[in-house]
């Protein structure tokens, strides 16, 4: 009886131990403002070696920069997470800026997960420049999960789950086939180099609509005084009157006209490169 409850005792200590490692194998890191994953770096992963190796990570509540010692040769083996809500039908608007130190970087960018994927686009990155990176896109499906920054290293030969998906972005992206990758990314191809991936200015909204003009009207010699509402999403809002275009964070700004008597008067409002269509116009009779 004593060596049947041994066995048993060890039985529940193997699947006790079996589950611990499948639970923690996979954990992402939780910081304050984004989530990680480097599969090189957690504990006990069997399949680290095709994964990131990042030496360190600093994050702002707008950025975040991955030192990474190797990108691995999968695209999954490293990703950093954003949590997001979006609505299947509404239209959203994500920005930011993004660069790559020291190879040339593809980067595999989705809105929600695979069984619910709203949206999804690729990023090149050359080695040393900063890009600036402005998406508007309609939800294809409803999701209160993530917006993904996949980092790993892919060259275009991986079966994985949302393999055919994302290779088929790839060619509505690039017009290239998903083979064009290993030719392009890293040195070429080279999943042991290392580089500085930085994302900053990021930001993530539903696109704003037209801005309601409230008032428009002449304030003295050449000046014109415009007011509206503020509208949701909105990073800043451009003012025009007549030719004159003038930005602004504020939702109250007086433009100086170039010229006298009769001018249109419209606003509009602002996400990263992003330009929502114009408000109804007023007409204002500059003095």
């Amino acid at each position: 009886m004593k060596g049947f409850t041994k066995k048993i005792l060890s039985v529940v200590l193997a699947l006790t131990l079996v589950v611990g490692l499948s639970t923690t194998a996979f954990a992402d890191h939780q910081y304050k403002y984004w989530t990680t994953y480097f599969s090189v770096n957690e504990n006990d992963n069997p399949w680290a070696y095709e994964g990131v190796d990042c030496l360190s990570f600093k994050e702002t509540s707008n950025s975040f920069t991955a030192n990474i010692n190797k990108i691995g040769w999968k695209i999954w083996g490293g990703h950093v997470d954003k949590k997001v809500s979006v609505t299947k039908g509404k239209t959203y608007v994500v920005s930011f800026k993004a660069s790559s130190s020291k190879i040339d970087k593809f980067v595999y960018v989705k809105v929600g997960p695979d069984k619910a994927l709203a949206y999804s686009f690729w990023i090149f990155l050359p080695a040393g420049k900063t890009k600036s990176f402005t998406k508007v896109f309609k939800a294809a499906a409803s999701t209160n999960n993530n917006l993904t920054f996949g980092i790993g290293g892919d060259f275009g030969d991986r079966s994985d789950d949302d393999a055919a998906v994302r290779y088929a972005v790839f060619k509505r992206d690039f017009k290239k086939d998903k083979s064009y990758m290993k030719s392009h990314e890293a040195k070429p191809g080279d999943s042991s180099s290392p580089t500085v991936l930085t994302v900053k200015d990021f930001s993530f909204s539903q696109a704003p609509g037209k801005v309601t003009l409230k008032k428009a009207k002449a304030v003295g010699k050449k000046k014109v005084k415009v007011q509206w509402k503020k509208a949701a999403g909105a990073e800043k809002y451009q003012v025009q009157v007549g030719s004159v275009k003038k930005t602004t964070k504020k939702t109250s700004f007086t433009v100086k006209a170039k010229k006298k008597g009769k001018q249109t008067v419209k606003v509009r409002a602002i996400v990263g490169t992003y330009k929502a269509p114009w408000s109804k116009a007023k007409k204002v009779k500059v003095k």
